[in-house]
């Protein structure tokens, strides 16, 4: 067992989006310090590490359509944002969107607020969506 998990965490083909395979390329660093520091910040930083290794993919250039990688961050970033898709009694009750962030499972626990929570979470990915869109347009200029 510990043979399978040491050869998933050193293997040079792409894993997650391959970018601990071209850190370690670009920098000289084993992909085995890479990757074991990415899983240990998820369970230091939480979703803002999952954010930063996106970006780090973003900004790496990694040939994959941007659209993809902007829908998913806009989803993470919707389920705090949906506060604001909330009512009116319920964001004075909550007190604001750090009260709605501590108090996310008792909100999802309501059955009449969850579809207000999906709703934000699909409008701001859909906007991850359309800039990703845009980001791909502009990157692949049509050639006439």
């Amino acid at each position: 067992m510990l043979d399978r998990i040491k050869i998933f965490f050193t293997k040079n083909d792409k894993v997650i989006l391959n970018v601990c395979n071209t850190l370690s390329k670009k920098y000289s660093i084993k992909v085995l310090y890479l990757r074991v520091f990415f899983i240990i910040s998820i369970f230091i930083l939480g979703i803002f590490s999952i954010i930063v290794y996106g970006l780090l993919f973003i900004n790496l250039k990694i040939k994959i359509m941007y659209k993809f990688i902007f829908t998913i961050i806009g989803a993470i970033l919707g389920i705090p944002l949906s506060y604001y898709f909330q009512p009116d009694m319920v964001q004075q009750k909550i007190g604001g969107i750090g009260g709605y962030i501590e108090n996310f499972g008792d909100i999802i626990s309501e059955k009449d607020l969850i579809g207000n929570v999906v709703m934000g979470v699909v409008v701001v990915a859909l906007i991850g969506f359309v800039i990703g869109y845009f980001m791909d347009k502009n990157e692949n200029p049509k050639i006439n």
